[in-house]
């Protein structure tokens, strides 16, 4: 049953609510700004994204391009797996500013 005494409780709720929304969307924007890097294959492939998981680059090695014995195939895998890595990194980065704007506490779902 609802009590009106509750009231106030319920608007610091929705305070910080709305506080925490304010720095998740702050968050959200200096993240644009983060630039990570991810590599596999000793460095054979790169990738670079922002925290938004929007790629800006693939830098593929010279060595990798001037084998004799070039496979298309080889080539298609590493840039998968740099994307993935990359990603997996931003997703960490991420979380840990999600987490340090929730005072400490992970919130589940977030950017999982």
């Amino acid at each position: 049953m609802f009590n009106f005494k509750d009231i106030p409780q319920l608007g610091n709720l929705l305070k910080e609510a709305l506080q925490l929304k304010s720095k998740i969307d702050a968050i959200k924007e200096e993240l644009v700004n983060v630039i990570i890097e991810g590599e596999v294959g000793g460095g054979l492939v790169k990738a670079k994204m922002n925290g938004k998981f929007e790629l800006l680059s693939i830098e593929i090695s010279d060595e990798l391009l001037n084998k004799e014995n070039f496979d298309k195939s080889l080539l298609e895998a590493l840039i998968t797996s740099a994307v993935n890595v990359t990603a997996e990194k931003v997703r960490d980065k991420v979380k840990e500013k999600m987490k340090e704007a929730a005072g400490g506490i992970e919130i589940p779902g977030l950017f999982d």
